[in-house]
């Protein structure tokens, strides 16, 4: 490596080759915080074993589209060149077999997993080509060159693991099936929320006697509950927790090396900025309150079976916390036809959250034909995506399972709806932030996804330049925003809603600050783009928009010293993973996190909530001894204050 390996980075690498050299052991779980080198670490690993260079067996390394390009500059830059790692990246080069067996790092993505392996599959239950022959072993291995019967990888490494913790999805069956001599899962975040979360990655690292999900969930089901603790309980978790003991290694910034801390890292302050709410805005939230609260009552008491309409109300009450416009988009889109109710609150969640396509552009037609299915007729509750990961989890695919935004919604949007309709369109459409052009400029470029009769518009940004105001949220951000400018330090600003963020440029626009985007709309190569300009040393963006959920794993922008995040998330790893951007190792400033909160609001208990959370999962992953679980009915009724007697 060009630089020496931190003291717990040596550590992990150690604990890892021991995993390796032990015949009785496939892998583990390097689970290490976010921040603390995990890449590092694994590239030192391939290094150690030198018989890959005779061996046609190489690393195959999983990540988010987002990230594969930073493993390979991370790659070029830490591994000294008279290694000459030769390393094929199906990013930018097609993976053929000649092509694959003559490397020695092979770097694809969680997308392109999941279609070859479904391509496979088609093509084996086929059996014979179009003469009528069998098709054979040495066919499908160059035609499928990972999933091939004659495929075998030394090692395989999944990047942010946690993405495969619903085992039942086509993602985390396709790792699945990659054959290899040793598994890794590397992710800071385990559990996101709750024990099941586990079941995806020991079917993944083929661990003896929990492989099956199925048997995993009945060994670990009690972990589940809500209610008051049994032996039968205690006798569970340290069960669970003998089996991660011995096959993970985790640490966070505040773990002790021979005493002293496991790496030094700047100060990290978090405040809360309190927002008041105009006249205006408090009057439309306690309106929302009140309908809220009476919707959760009759939940509570059993007068109502309608959980997503709840769920809808409690995103309305977060989306109205942050701007009026957020609610009223989400309000319009209501008016869906031909759906059953449940379907409503996931509709209005996919039209205003953003999640990070990546490389499903160019597969579109089999995720909206997944998803539609899928959809039509289902009687799941499905209005809780976000607010509640575990519900339905055919949505939990991975971060780059479902287009930012959802066909679903696209299709039955009535066309009554004029805002609901342009934020349809105007998303298949990429708004490019040029760091050479004035700040705020956009321009367009060639639409992502073209379907149908939709047209380019000349200026999708219009509507919200000629309707949209400020709201309080955003007012406290620009105060924020023009303090920050007067050090000449660099800023992050997360929010979940990328509706919110557009309103927010057009303030960041009037105030003349340079700035530039990153969500899941944009194309890799944009993305890439926007951190190259945030980062540069000499580069004059000094703010970079981010979409919570595509900006909040893996990317390194210590550059930034200030963090803003516009609104809470119920879970609070999420937040983690987003602050890790910024305070990580490589960082020399002090870091900031300002969180906007509107005090007496359901954005006071989303915290409340998070720390609940946090405790939970940290009693798996620490060994002190609570219990696990998702957002149930009981955490709607703490967030709008309603008991259930």
């Amino acid at each position: 490596m060009t630089d020496a390996l931190y003291a717990h980075q040596a550590i992990a690498l150690k604990w890892m080759q021991g995993v390796e050299e032990d015949k009785s052991r496939k892998g583990g779980i390097l689970a290490d915080a976010m921040g603390l080198g995990k890449t590092i670490t694994a590239l030192a690993l391939i290094l150690t074993r030198l018989h890959w260079r005779s061996s046609t067996s190489p690393t195959l390394v999983v990540a988010p589209v987002a990230l594969v390009n930073q493993w390979e500059r991370e790659a070029v830059s830490k591994i000294k060149p008279e290694y000459g790692l030769r390393i094929l990246n199906t990013q930018k080069t097609k993976c053929t077999l000649e092509r694959l067996r003559s490397s020695d790092l092979v770097l694809t993505t969680y997308g392109k997993l999941r279609s070859e392996v479904k391509a496979y599959d088609e093509a084996a239950d086929r059996e014979s080509d179009d003469k009528g022959s069998l098709l054979g072993d040495d066919y499908l291995t160059r035609k499928f060159p990972i999933f091939g019967p004659d495929s075998m990888f030394h090692r395989v490494i999944l990047d942010e693991a946690h993405l495969i913790r619903n085992a039942d999805t086509a993602t985390a069956k396709a790792v699945s099936r990659v054959r290899a001599e040793h598994r890794w899962c590397l992710t800071g975040t385990p559990m996101m929320n709750s024990v099941d979360d586990l079941a995806g990655l020991m079917q993944f690292l083929q661990v003896e006697s929990y492989s099956d999900p199925k048997v995993f969930r009945e060994a670990f089901k009690t972990l589940q509950r809500r209610q008051g603790e049994t032996s039968s309980d205690h006798v569970a978790l340290e069960k669970l927790q003998a089996l991660l003991n011995g096959m993970m290694l985790r640490r966070t910034k505040d773990s002790l090396v021979d005493g002293s801390p496991i790496i030094s890292l700047p100060i990290k302050e978090e405040v809360t900025e309190h927002v008041v709410l105009s006249d205006h805005e408090e009057v439309m939230y306690n309106n929302i309150h009140l309908e809220a609260q009476q919707h959760v009552s009759n939940l509570l008491h059993g007068t109502s079976k309608h959980r997503s309409t709840s769920l809808s109300l409690l995103l309305r009450l977060r989306q109205a916390c942050c701007h009026p416009e957020l609610y009223a988009i989400s309000r319009k889109s209501s008016r869906v036809k031909n759906y059953p109710v449940e379907i409503v609150g996931d509709v209005e969640q996919r039209n205003s959250t953003d999640t990070p396509r990546g490389d499903l552009v160019d597969h579109h037609n089999d995720v909206r034909h997944e998803y539609d299915d899928g959809l039509v007729g289902s009687n799941h509750n499905v209005g809780e995506s976000n607010m509640g990961e575990s519900s339905d989890k055919r949505f939990q695919e991975t971060n780059e399972a479902i287009p930012e935004k959802s066909t679903v919604a696209n299709t039955i949007v009535e066309s009554g709806c004029e805002t609901c309709v342009k934020r349809t369109v105007d998303s298949r459409y990429e708004m490019q932030r040029s760091s050479d052009s004035s700040p705020g400029e956009h321009r367009l470029r060639e639409p992502v996804i073209a379907k149908g009769n939709a047209r380019p518009q000349p200026q999708p940004m219009a509507y919200l330049q000629q309707s949209c105001t400020s709201s309080a949220k955003i007012a406290k951000c620009m105060n924020i925003m023009r303090d920050i400018q007067a050090t000449g330090e660099k800023t992050i600003i997360f929010s979940q809603w990328t509706l919110l963020l557009d309103l927010l440029e057009l303030q960041i626009s009037k105030a003349m600050i340079k700035f530039c985007r990153y969500d899941g709309s944009m194309r890799s190569v944009h993305r890439d783009k926007a951190v190259d300009d945030f980062t540069a040393a000499d580069s004059k963006v000094k703010v970079i928009l981010m979409s919570l959920h595509a900006g909040n794993a893996g990317l390194n922008l210590a550059a930034a010293s200030h963090i803003i995040l516009m609104d809470p998330f119920w879970n609070p790893f999420v937040e983690d993973q987003a602050i890790g951007r910024a305070h990580r190792m490589g960082q020399t400033k002090k870091v900031k996190v300002h969180r906007l909160l509107v005090k007496g609001t359901i954005e006071d208990r989303i915290v409340e909530l998070q720390a609940h959370k946090r405790k939970q999962v940290d009693g798996v992953l620490n060994q002190d001894a609570v219990h696990v679980g998702a957002l149930n009915t009981n955490d709607l009724g703490f967030l709008l204050d309603v008991s259930s007697r």
